[in-house]
């Protein structure tokens, strides 16, 4: 599987046609070289119980280019450097 675009902020794959389970990992790193990471797994079917027609392998996209701005990234990366900036206080403290 192929992630595109994957350093940038609107990253995508196209999901496999098989059952599968997959694991993504999300790292934000501040400018000071501080960073955390954060992950989630996607699951996908084959398709054979949608009782549907089908449409194909599916996908998975952080935010649409053709609609509204989409906070989902921002709203990771302003929790991911309020985490770090927790840690670093509470490191500081012992």
């Amino acid at each position: 599987m192929t992630i595109n675009n994957a350093n940038t902020a609107k990253a995508s794959f196209t999901a496999p046609t098989t059952a599968s389970t997959r694991a993504f990992e999300l790292r934000v790193t501040d400018a000071n070289g501080l960073s955390t990471v954060d992950t989630t797994q996607v699951s996908t079917d084959d398709g054979s119980s949608s009782g549907g027609s089908g449409g194909g392998g599916g996908g998975c996209t952080m935010g649409s280019g053709n609609g509204p701005f989409d906070p989902t990234l921002l709203l990771l990366v302003a929790l991911a450097g309020l985490i770090m900036f927790l840690k670093k206080v509470i490191n500081s403290r012992v």
